[in-house]
């Protein structure tokens, strides 16, 4: 087994030999998706209170004519 010291070692390696992505960062790519995602399900919740709303006016509406 490698000590901690050599898996250090091994790490700084790799990142002085890969460093960071030029382009398509991981967490960019997330941050995109994360912001995607709550846009949609922010309009799906407003568009479905918007449609509870006008259930409930329509059935007060039918119910006190």
């Amino acid at each position: 087994m490698l000590s901690v010291a050599a898996l250090m070692a091994a790490a700084l390696l790799l990142d002085r030999l890969l460093g960071e992505p030029r382009r398509l960062h991981p967490l960019v790519g997330f941050g995109h998706a994360a912001n995607l995602l709550e846009k949609h399900s922010t309009l799906a919740a407003a568009a479905s209170r918007a449609a509870c709303s006008a259930g409930c006016c329509w059935c007060c509406r039918c119910r006190w004519p």
